[in-house]
């Protein structure tokens, strides 16, 4: 048992030493991002990510690099890029970006013009809401403007749903995946 006491303590010692002859090499850096709309997607291509979720990031701590590339994400929205002085990225800490506290990163939602054809033409176009009130699009058989972050469905799966209906004719909830507008 003397034995392994020693052995013990010099392991101890050694992890000690490791640790202040390589600081940072193993402890993650937190990145949370305050953006419009809230909680996007996070990734970071050129570091090893940890773990991530709506809104952050956990990276490795950056080694050789001037500046980090951020990406957000949020289906309905255009992709952003930020990018973040390597420097602001320190292990074990949680970095806020952009630091301002009254500042958002803005993402600008996808705007597309289509025109579905119906028949009968002419029918109401409608992007369906949860509390029933859908907002009113335009008509088939014209081209009607479509703001994707508004007919994302509510189950985040990558779907734009939409709503059609015409007197005499049952509603018909379409569901279009989102690769199909680019």
């Amino acid at each position: 048992t003397q034995n392994s006491g020693g052995r013990g303590l010099k392991t101890l010692c050694l992890l000690i030493f490791l640790s202040l002859l390589a600081p940072g090499l193993s402890q993650p850096v937190e990145v949370r991002f305050a953006t419009l709309p809230p909680d996007c997607e996070v990734a970071c291509p050129s570091l090893d990510t940890v773990d991530a979720g709506p809104g952050w990031i956990r990276v490795k701590a950056p080694r050789g690099l001037q500046e980090v590339d951020f990406h957000l994400f949020k289906e309905g929205y255009e992709s952003y890029v930020v990018t973040v002085p390597a420097s602001r990225l320190s292990p074990r800490t949680v970095v806020h970006w952009p630091s301002a506290q009254d500042r958002f990163l803005q993402l600008r939602p996808v705007s597309v013009r289509a025109v579905f054809h119906t028949q009968p033409p002419g029918a109401k176009i409608w992007s369906p809401r949860p509390d029933g009130n859908d907002n009113y699009l335009g008509r088939t058989g014209v081209e009607v403007y479509l703001n994707l972050a508004t007919l994302v469905s509510e189950k985040r799966d990558g779907v734009f749903l939409l709503k059609i209906t015409a007197p005499g004719y049952q509603d018909v909830e379409v569901p279009i995946p989102e690769y199909l507008f680019g």
